[in-house]
């Protein structure tokens, strides 16, 4: 039973950690307004808008927070270029 539980919340954490790493900022609303009015298309909009990949209503937060997740591409407009010599 022990054994279960510190593996239940290694899993908890992990997830936790995951979250965490893939976010760079918590906004407040942005149509998230709890789980039963929620507006996830607002809240992507927003984060897309301000140069994130996507975002979300956060379920840690009940749904109330905007969370905007980062691009895990580069944001870089050109790609250098090696030359073969």
């Amino acid at each position: 039973m022990k054994i279960e539980s510190t593996q239940q919340h290694k899993v908890y954490l992990h997830n936790l950690m995951n979250e965490i790493e893939n976010s760079d900022r918590s906004t407040r609303s942005f149509g998230c307004n709890g789980p039963e009015h929620r507006n996830e298309h607002r809240c992507r909009h927003h984060c897309r808008s301000h140069g994130y990949k996507t975002g979300s209503c956060s379920p840690y937060t009940n749904y109330q927070d905007c969370v905007c997740n980062k691009s895990p591409h580069s944001k870089s407009k050109f790609r250098q270029v090696s030359s073969i010599s």
